[in-house]
């Protein structure tokens, strides 16, 4: 099996919805994503596999899928910050039309509480 680049990344269909990448370090490395789960607009993160026997679908991965990490609401926002900062310094790997994308949840985040964040996401 070759390796799964994060935006073909798309398991479970019925609960995650992929909006765009928005840091991939490539093969091997880690990405980080804005997409819905459960309706739910979020952040992502998983490792990306490599071309290596077995280890193609990288981390985390569920029924022969790759799948997506969703992390809590403080730490999803934390992350975008700091790709922010990131973009800024000339970090590469940061994808500027996907993080521009997410420039938006970032200022609406205030109005979801954690409470229904949680609720929706999961």
């Amino acid at each position: 099996m070759a390796y799964v680049k994060p935006d073909d990344v798309t398991s479970p269909k019925a609960s995650w919805k992929l909006n765009c990448v928005i840091y991939d370090k490539g093969e091997g490395n880690i990405a980080i994503a804005y997409g819905e789960w459960h309706r739910a607009k979020v952040i992502a993160m998983r490792w990306n596999g490599t071309n290596d026997l077995h280890k193609a679908l990288g981390n985390p991965q569920s029924s022969s899928n790759a799948t997506w990490f969703i992390l809590p609401l403080d730490i999803g926002v934390n992350v975008v910050k700091d790709l922010l900062i990131k973009q800024v310094t000339g970090d590469t790997s940061v994808r500027q039309d996907g993080l521009a994308k997410t420039i938006k949840w970032l200022t609406d985040v205030k109005k979801i509480t954690q409470p229904g964040y949680e609720a929706k996401a999961f």
